[in-house]
């Protein structure tokens, strides 16, 4: 939890926001304040920052070829600001504590969908050590992720362009990109091709990630990656590719 003058700080600052978006909206765009599963009570101001969000999101990709650490700041600046918000929420709050209320899981993760619209999908996701997040891919879809309690690894892979239209459960190439190792505020991308892939591994008890995903509907179903053996000097990793049932 954020301490009350943390709280007051982030009050002050939003409620400009909130005031300059309500005189510039206040004819053609009511507030969300209906609190329902998959829906945050966000003011007009939140609003902003998520519509803010999801156009860094989109536009970081192109950075993100040239420098990614740099392009998953920037992104990652944005995606605080929006969290530091939420926190200001009492649900948001509730949904964070019921994700740390589990303790250890015969599920591999457990997730938590806050908002969604045409937009994009807004969730969390909680880890466990031990029981990672095999590799998986996000298709037609382009996000980012950020650790809000613990520590994570991430394998991060991307499909070669000759197997990307294969059947389901055949065997594709996986060209191997540097892993990262997240702490608390940090932030990773992925791209609607690189990066699409990743495993995650979390490294402490209490690892909870704010994820968000653009569109928020898949244009094809999510899959699985089996690694069939181990990564090639030239870090290439063939594997098995199935339909997930239980996507991330």
């Amino acid at each position: 939890m954020i301490a009350y003058a943390e709280e007051k700080k982030w009050s002050q600052v939003m409620q400009k926001i909130d005031v300059q978006s309500s005189t510039d909206k206040a004819d053609t765009e009511p507030a969300l304040e209906v609190m329902a599963p998959g829906k945050m009570p966000f003011c007009l101001g939140g609003m902003k920052l998520w519509e803010n969000l999801v156009e860094h999101v989109h536009t970081a990709q192109y950075s993100a070829r040239k420098n990614d650490w740099e392009a998953s700041i920037r992104v990652g600046r944005t995606l605080l600001f929006l969290h530091h918000y939420m926190m200001l929420s009492n649900d948001y709050q509730a949904a964070i504590e019921d994700m740390l209320s589990f303790g250890s899981s015969d599920d591999y993760w457990r997730g938590n969908t806050l908002y969604e619209d045409e937009l994009g999908r807004l969730s969390l996701i909680r880890l466990y050590p031990g029981t990672p997040v095999p590799l998986h891919d996000h298709p037609g879809c382009e996000g980012a992720m950020m650790v809000i309690s613990g520590s994570v690894e991430i394998q991060r892979y991307t499909l070669q362009s000759q197997t990307q239209k294969g059947s389901w459960g055949e065997i594709v190439g996986l060209d191997m990109n540097p892993e990262r190792f997240l702490e608390q505020y940090d932030t990773t991308l992925f791209g609607k091709l690189r990066n699409n892939i990743q495993g995650l591994n979390s490294r402490t008890p209490d690892t909870v990630i704010l994820k968000v995903q653009s569109p928020s509907e898949f244009k094809n179903e999510q899959n699985w990656y089996y690694p069939l053996g181990d990564v090639s000097e030239d870090n290439m990793l063939s594997a098995k590719r199935v339909r997930a049932r239980n996507p991330v």
